[in-house]
């Protein structure tokens, strides 16, 4: 499924300028190397899969998260370089606050509910 198309609106000069539209962005299903990567909801609890890339919205983010059993979430910028981002030794829930990574992956099935950052004032 394209996370994209291009398509022709009638705005501008001339009228037949192409617009990427990018709807359905943060449901679209992407393959990357054997992995499906989607993006979760902001503020919708998500199942994620183990060993699945997921990409996180382009901002600064907490992720709530919630395990039946030992998991791990790692974080990446370019899908290659991983480090644990946050883990649980047994069943649970933990936040990870102000994530700035592009991509995550578990190592189990975790829910989790994406929030934006509140800045400080």
């Amino acid at each position: 499924m394209p996370i994209g198309q291009l398509i022709t609106l009638g705005v501008g000069t001339p009228s037949s300028i192409p617009i990427l539209d990018l709807t359905g962005l943060m449901t679209s299903q992407i393959s990357s190397g054997g992995d499906t990567t989607g993006s979760p909801l902001p503020g919708v609890p998500t199942v994620l899969s183990g060993n699945v890339i997921y990409a996180l919205p382009a901002r600064l983010v907490n992720i709530e998260w919630y395990a039946s059993g030992a998991a791990i979430i790692e974080g990446s910028n370019d899908q290659t370089n991983w480090v644990t981002l946050d883990s649980l030794a047994s069943a649970g829930n933990s936040t990870i606050s102000g994530a700035a990574t592009v991509f995550i992956r578990p190592s189990a099935q975790v829910t989790v509910i994406i929030r934006k950052k509140k800045a400080k004032l």
